[in-house]
C-alpha cells in the first residue's frame, strides 16, 4: 500500500507541474509590433504588470479566462519610455509586448502593418535557403511568390511567414519554414 500510495503521490506532482507549465505556456496574444509579428505567452507578462494593465488598459489586459486575441503592441510616445523599453529589449529584458498597458485594438496598427509588409525576399529573417523553400510552398499553395505582403511572425522557435491579403489585411497562410 505504501508503494502505491508514493507512486500516485508522485504521480499527481508531475501531473500538477505539467498542467501549471501548460498553463503558463499559453498564448495571450499574438501581436503586431514594430514590423513583426510575435507571440506573446502567459509567462512573457509579470504579475504586476498585468495588474498595471487591469488598472490602465482594462479592455486589453490579460485574465486567468483570456483567450488568445491579436492587439497591436506600438511603443508609447513618450520619448523617455520609449527609450527605456528599447534598452531593456536590446538587454533581453522586458519588450513593449510583454506591456499590455501600451496594447492597442489590432485595426489601429492596420495602417502601420500594411506599410511594413515586404515580398519573401526582403524579410531579414531567413536565409536564401529559407526563402527558396518558402517561395516552394507558396507555388504548392496556389500563391503568389512576388507580392509585398509577408511578415515574419516569431515566437520561441524559429520564425514563421505570415501573408496577408493587400486589401483586407487578413491573413491568408501562415507558413512553416522547415
Amino acid at each position: 500500500m505504501r508503494d502505491i500510495a508514493i507512486i500516485v503521490v508522485i504521480q499527481l506532482l508531475a501531473l500538477s507541474y505539467g498542467a501549471m507549465l501548460l498553463w503558463k505556456g499559453r498564448p495571450l496574444y499574438y501581436a503586431y509590433s514594430e514590423g513583426f509579428l510575435q507571440l506573446v505567452q502567459a509567462y512573457d507578462i509579470e504579475r504586476q504588470e498585468a495588474a498595471v494593465a487591469r488598472k490602465q488598459n482594462p479592455e486589453l489586459a490579460p485574465h486567468c479566462y483570456s483567450l488568445p486575441r491579436w492587439i497591436w503592441a506600438p511603443l508609447p510616445k513618450d520619448p523617455d519610455e520609449r527609450d527605456r523599453i528599447i534598452k531593456s529589449a536590446v538587454a533581453g529584458g522586458d519588450d513593449v509586448i510583454s506591456m499590455p498597458r501600451y496594447f492597442k485594438p489590432w485595426e489601429q496598427g492596420l495602417p502601420e502593418l500594411r506599410e511594413r509588409l515586404m515580398s519573401v525576399d526582403e524579410l531579414g529573417y531567413f536565409s536564401g535557403a529559407e526563402k527558396k523553400l518558402l517561395k516552394e510552398r507558396l507555388r504548392a499553395a496556389g500563391l503568389p511568390t512576388d507580392r509585398v505582403n509577408s511578415m515574419a511572425f516569431t515566437g520561441r522557435g524559429r520564425p514563421l511567414l505570415a501573408l496577408f491579403d493587400p486589401a483586407s489585411l487578413n491573413i491568408e497562410a501562415i507558413i512553416k519554414v522547415k
